[in-house]
């Protein structure tokens, strides 16, 4: 097993050890020292200069849509049937804080060949890249276009400066439609670490949950880490659990709104903590 690592932020690689290794994962100093030395600027920009997090959840409650994957990117007509029987699904407004968080990296001088966007999901991935590469790139020589989007499972094994994951499952559009994402008292429950709260809030997960994958996702990143996810549904697992209440615990969870509302976009350097503060009070939270 796993006892020291090399590759990445001790604030990324405490998620790994804490949620997956009981703590027990050791950090090279001579990697420490060099990633701290670096500059961060995505980081300093979003927390201020006085916080070294490197890793940040983006709470997004956009709804999951069942999708069909082509390979050749086709996006033609799909039947009831077709999209009943699939088993990929995308969501497209993380597709699009996601994008927005490239956007971001890009303008602020870091290389697209030092981010890599990645998901559990054919169906997202490939939203992704309509949105990113044939989209918002613009000309063919776009430096988006050199941006690395996969699956997971295609990524195991590599490795970024940044990346951004998209974990994709959420609330229905029909729930989105109702407001009503989950039971009121379930939502108004005060105990958020009780067992039987959060098997309520449980779906089948699928691949998501896959405990081995969820791992690997989160350590891909040496210098910056950016999830974007449903936290509330997500942490009805008890991996998910364990890592938002991770981040939770170093005021590390941002609502999407106020992540693409800060200045960050506008080149500003206003820290965005009073946000992530006043945000546990206005979604439900299961910590």
């Amino acid at each position: 097993m796993l006892k020291k690592q090399h590759r990445m932020h001790e604030t990324i690689s405490e998620l790994s050890s804490k949620a997956f290794y009981d703590c027990s994962i050791e950090n090279d100093s001579t990697t420490q020292r060099v990633l701290s030395a670096e500059p961060c600027s995505f980081f300093s920009t979003l927390w201020g200069d006085q916080r070294v997090q490197r890793a940040v959840w983006v709470d997004t409650l956009t709804p999951q849509t069942k999708a069909v994957f082509y390979e050749d990117g086709f996006k033609g007509y799909k039947s009831e049937s077709t999209l009943a029987n699939s088993t990929s699904w995308k969501n497209d407004g993380e597709a699009e804080v996601v994008v927005r968080t490239v956007e971001l990296l890009l303008k602020q001088g870091i290389s697209p060949d030092e981010i890599a966007l990645i998901t559990p999901y054919r169906a997202q991935m490939q939203a992704l890249q309509n949105t990113l590469w044939r989209g918002r790139a613009g000309t063919s020589d776009s430096p988006a276009k050199r941006v690395c989007i996969d699956t997971i499972h295609g990524y195991q094994g590599s490795e970024k400066d940044y990346t951004i994951l998209s974990f994709v499952r959420s609330i229905s559009d029909d729930a989105t439609a109702s407001q009503d994402p989950m039971p009121e008292d379930v939502a108004n429950e005060k105990d958020r670490d009780a067992r039987h709260i959060r098997e309520i809030l449980a779906a089948d997960l699928g691949i998501v949950d896959d405990p081995k994958l969820l791992n690997v996702s989160v350590t891909r990143a040496r210098k910056g880490l950016i999830c974007v996810g449903n936290r509330a549904l997500l942490s009805g697992s008890d991996h998910f659990y364990n890592l938002t209440k991770i981040l939770a615990d170093k005021d590390a969870i941002v609502p999407s709104e106020d992540f693409l509302a800060i200045n960050l976009l506008r080149g500003g350097s206003a820290p965005v903590q009073s946000d992530v503060s006043a945000q546990r009070q206005s979604r439900p939270s299961l910590l």
